[in-house]
């Protein structure tokens, strides 16, 4: 997976839960800025605990960022991530 993708994941899950990246960020504990620089793509070295604090405080697991189809996790609380986000098949 390109990492910039979670990005796009994370803002996607805390836009559907209708977070700011401030308030992310304290429910993580993470700094506001590393919420920032992960849904830019600056940040191109996500750290593990810090994708496992952003999936904990979004209730999400954390394949959610990191795989291709999250809804294969079987919660039903989980939205899939949009296929228009995703790799496309075959490219």
């Amino acid at each position: 997976m390109d990492k910039p993708e979670i990005g796009f994941r994370i803002r996607y899950y805390r836009e559907q839960r209708g977070l700011t990246q401030k308030q992310l960020a304290r429910a993580a504990n993470l700094a506001a800025g590393t919420i920032t620089r992960y849904e830019s793509g600056e940040d191109r070295e996500p750290r593990l605990y810090a994708l496992q604090a952003i999936a904990a405080a979004l209730t999400i697991p954390v394949t959610a960022l990191i795989e291709d189809h999250p809804s294969a996790s079987n919660d039903p609380d989980l939205t899939p991530f949009p296929s228009v986000l995703s790799p496309k098949e075959g490219s």
